[in-house]
């Protein structure tokens, strides 16, 4: 009994490591009320077929399959030892267990044959299916541990970004000359930049590492407007249309969002000017990407900190990594930065970040 208790106690539902237990007592009862009804039905078919018996095999058949999947394969062979063992002695002629006619012998090992045959493949599909559901377990567990430690990691770059601004921001309030104070404020703006990218790159991210960009291109500009208009009359307007981007490509193309537009908002309206900013996205007519921010504020000059300076290289260089390219134009009263690029595309075999 403890043999059958012990080896029951391997077919059913998978731990950690993809093993499978049943409960012994569970599987050895209904093992035993399994085998109770087949000797009743076995009582039935003697009384309703007293001469030929042998019509009611296939429910043992049935039974056995059942057995093998419910209680596992030791009590559904049990089952067909017994219940041969019970066909032979009760419902087939001859002596005890001695059959005497050679087709009912016959037809009994054909019984055996089949039942053995049943309980072999049931339990053996039972047993994969249960390593399967071990593996899906398992896998499911290291999703929501890879979950929970990219979070983690995720809280501590966004808590790491905003202490490099801190940092930046205090070095430029003691440095002594205007020069290095420049510099330090606009390394402070881009830390920010970069991390208000990362915050929405969190918030937008779509399956396989892919951003739909309309919600994070206009939640970025909702950010802008926030952070740098306020009050100021100067609208901020988006029309950006619904296309996924992996996200190497969705960070360097709101980094350059957010340099043209923190650009358009320094320069372009000095004296509280009214004016206009419009943010475009978009595929082209030759299947390429493009990115415009325009103004209608003042115009390129000669001499401007960001006309031909930090800020265009750093979105040439942007663009560069895009393989595409970055040009910035006036034409009809109006700044147009315009970063052009192609669609990578999900691609096969490709990585997404």
């Amino acid at each position: 009994m403890r043999d059958i208790q012990a080896t029951e106690s391997q077919a059913a539902p998978p731990d950690a490591e993809g093993r499978t237990h049943r409960p012994g007592r569970a599987g050895l009862i209904e093992g035993l009320a399994a085998f109770a009804l087949l000797a009743a039905y076995t009582a039935l078919c003697l009384r309703l077929f007293p001469k030929t018996p042998s019509q009611g095999y296939v429910v043992y058949e049935a039974a056995f399959a059942v057995m093998a999947f419910r209680s596992g394969r030791v009590a559904a062979l049990w089952a067909v030892g017994l219940s041969a063992t019970a066909i032979a002695y009760f419902l087939l002629r001859g002596e005890g267990l001695a059959v005497s006619e050679p087709t009912e012998a016959l037809g009994l090992l054909g019984f055996i044959a089949a039942g053995l045959c049943i309980v072999l493949t049931v339990s053996s599909l039972q047993a994969r299916l249960s390593r399967a559901d071990g593996r899906l377990t398992r896998l499911a567990r290291q999703t929501d541990n890879l979950s929970a430690l990219l979070k983690e990691i995720s809280h501590r770059i966004g808590n790491d970004l905003g202490a490099l601004v801190s940092v930046a921001e205090l070095q430029a309030a003691q440095a002594e000359h205007a020069e290095t104070r420049r510099a330090l404020s606009s390394l402070a703006d881009r830390i920010h930049v970069f991390g208000s990218v990362y915050r929405r790159l969190r918030a937008t991210s779509g399956p396989a590492g892919r951003l739909e960009m309309r919600a994070f291109l206009t939640g970025l500009c909702d950010e802008l407007r926030a952070a740098h208009l306020g009050l100021r009359p100067v609208s901020l307007e988006t029309a950006v249309e619904p296309h996924r981007l992996s996200a190497d490509q969705a960070v360097l193309v709101g980094l350059v969002l957010n340099e043209a537009v923190t650009n358009a908002v320094k320069h372009a309206f000095p004296d509280d000017r009214p004016g206009q900013i419009q943010v475009a996205f978009g595929k082209e007519a030759d299947g390429w990407l493009a990115l415009t921010v325009a103004d209608d504020g003042d115009g390129l000059r000669a001499g401007a900190p960001e006309s031909g300076g930090l800020g265009q290289r750093v979105m040439r260089g942007m663009a560069s990594q895009l393989g595409g390219s970055f040009v910035l134009t006036r034409e009809d009263g109006r700044t147009r930065a315009c970063l052009r690029f192609p669609d990578r595309g999900p691609g096969p075999g490709r990585r997404h970040a």
